[in-house]
């Protein structure tokens, strides 16, 4: 903060605060000096800006000082105003009510002046979500409204999505909010409203695409876009065709021309940014998919031509079997892995083309009740049909 601008703080703040005029014993020359102070504090900072911002220092630097600066504008136009307003009751009792009353706007007007001189020499240094003075506001924010509620109007008689529309409106006057608006919001809002008077085919279609390239990143927007696109991919039975579908629409984003760099939200992701990264992991997940399919069918393909025979038991139930097996020395001289890989390799199900070795030496030892039934019922029919064909049962047998 350089000498000039601490000067104007102290003088707005202490010399004209209401409360000291109020008590003060005013003449017509405190008014000359007011005046005065005013007129030559002003032609000095102008002066110290320009010094500054025309000088040697880096960008960075002169933009960081400018922001401070305009900052530093804005309370005391904020201040100000306040005066003049809110703290009417304070001074309005005075004598020289009409002459506190013309110097405060005097001051006010002023001010307004630096910050407009700052905006239209330095553009490149301004700060672009500086927020406009409660002074701008009871001109802009009624401006504002009055255009909104025109092009809402324009909206709802054409052939316009109402969802939309809602989107759209809410956006808007989302900005316009207590405390929000600022200059770069005003001046998106200008060229929103400009755009879209200007669509020369309105169309739910087109206002989209206008939307999308003027980055008209409200979240509820870029929701109702994505989920527009997942309801068209369901409505695609292949799922070649609806990775084709994704790939059409992100190369069709990417050749949207940008209009407006700013966005309704300037602190938030540019939503052709994050548009390309929802299709970008749509794509990958249907590549994913896609790879698995073919994988499964290849999978399925070579199951079929190879040397291994279907079971119809579960593999839980197998794999007991298979324990069964070298337990009861039905399998001798083999390990219970080696028998595992090798049934697993032979065998299958039709829930499971592939059995897993590891996963049917583990079912092998961590038996269910559940499983040790099914397999004594598979037993026991086994036993039964030795019966039905043989005759086991009814012959009498001394040794066994």
């Amino acid at each position: 903060m350089n000498d000039t601008s601490s000067k104007l703080l102290a003088w707005v703040t202490e010399s004209i605060a209401p409360a000291e005029l109020s008590g003060s014993n005013l003449t017509t020359a405190d008014f000359e000096n007011w005046k005065t102070v005013l007129k030559s504090e002003s032609s000095e900072w102008r002066i110290a800006i320009s010094s500054y911002l025309l000088g040697v220092a880096d960008d960075g630097e002169k933009m960081r000082y400018l922001k401070a600066q305009q900052i530093q504008l804005t309370l005391l136009s904020n201040k100000l105003n306040q005066y003049l307003c809110r703290d009417q009751k304070i001074w309005s009792g005075h004598k020289w009510a009409d002459q506190i009353r013309t110097c405060y706007r005097k001051s006010l007007a002023i001010y307004e002046e630096l910050l407009s001189f700052t905006e239209e020499n330095f553009p490149e240094y301004s700060a672009p979500n500086l927020k406009i003075t409660d002074y701008k506001l009871r001109e802009v924010i009624p401006s504002l409204r009055n255009r909104i509620y025109g092009l809402k109007v324009i909206l709802l008689n054409m052939a316009i999505d109402p969802v939309l529309v809602q989107l759209i409106i809410k956006g808007m006057n989302g900005l316009l909010a207590p405390g929000k608006l600022t200059i770069a919001g005003k001046e998106y809002l200008t060229c929103l409203i400009h755009e879209i008077t200007g669509l020369e085919i309105f169309s739910t279609d087109e206002l989209t695409d206008l939307l999308i390239r003027l980055n008209f990143n409200l979240p509820e927007f870029y929701l109702h876009l994505t989920n527009a696109v997942n309801m068209k991919r369901f409505q695609i039975d292949g799922l070649h065709e609806e990775y084709e579908y994704i790939l059409q629409e992100r190369e069709a984003l990417s050749n949207k021309k940008i209009i407006s760099g700013q966005g309704l939200y300037p602190g938030h992701l540019p939503l052709k940014l994050e548009l390309q990264q929802f299709y970008n992991e749509k794509a990958i997940y249907l590549d994913e998919l896609l790879s698995h399919r073919r994988q499964s069918i290849q999978d399925k393909l070579e199951a079929e031509h190879a040397f291994r025979m279907l079971i119809d038991i579960p593999v839980p139930v197998f794999a007991l079997f298979v324990r069964m097996l070298k337990e009861t020395k039905f399998i001798l001289k083999t390990g219970i892995t080696e028998m595992c890989t090798f049934f697993a390799i032979h065998f299958y199900t039709d829930k499971a083309p592939f059995i897993s070795s590891a996963n049917l030496l583990k079912r092998s030892t961590d038996v269910e009740f559940t499983t040790v039934l099914k397999l004594w019922d598979l037993l026991t029919f086994m036993l039964d049909w030795l019966d039905l064909k043989f005759n086991v049962r009814s012959i009498k047998r001394s040794i066994r």
